[in-house]
């Protein structure tokens, strides 16, 4: 049996273990670039929302299309993507109870939080819980969207 030399295994195991760390480093930056770009980009958009309305709380809902509301003290104000102002609504014109009655009828949303947002073409009740979404239009109340049974 021939001696071992244990500088080049132990230096082939080294090797190894520097090209482990280096394809793990190099997958994490693509798996986490595009989330830290995506972060990025909703603050620059929530602060953009923030010069605009002094808001209490920025709520980011993902519908259709990605809409964010502002709350304010006497309003819901909404905006695009691009933080552009695209609907307003008064505080008091909310018909939180009367929403509530109608995701009564949904077994899968109970317990869930009530949010304004926006639906097609309007502002809208957003409510969800799980994989479970309902939309009811702000002004008329009609549901425009469900993904569970009533």
């Amino acid at each position: 049996m021939k001696n071992l030399n244990y500088k080049k295994i132990l230096l082939t195991c080294f090797l190894l273990l520097l090209l482990g760390l280096i394809v793990v480093s190099i997958l994490g930056v693509y798996v986490s670039g595009p989330l830290r770009k995506q972060e990025n980009d909703e603050a620059k958009i929530e602060a953009t929302i923030k010069k605009e309305e002094s808001c209490d709380v920025i709520d980011r809902i993902s519908f259709q299309f990605v809409t964010y509301t502002c709350e304010t003290s006497k309003n819901y104000v909404i905006f695009d993507e691009n933080g552009e102002k695209i609907a307003t609504r008064k505080k008091s014109e909310a018909k939180f109870s009367d929403v509530e009655k109608i995701v009564s009828d949904y077994s899968e949303l109970e317990g869930a939080e009530v949010r304004v947002g926006y639906g097609y073409e309007a502002p809208a009740y957003y409510i969800t819980k799980g994989i479970y979404v309902l939309v009811v239009d702000f002004d008329t109340l009609e549901v425009i969207y469900s993904s569970g049974g009533k």
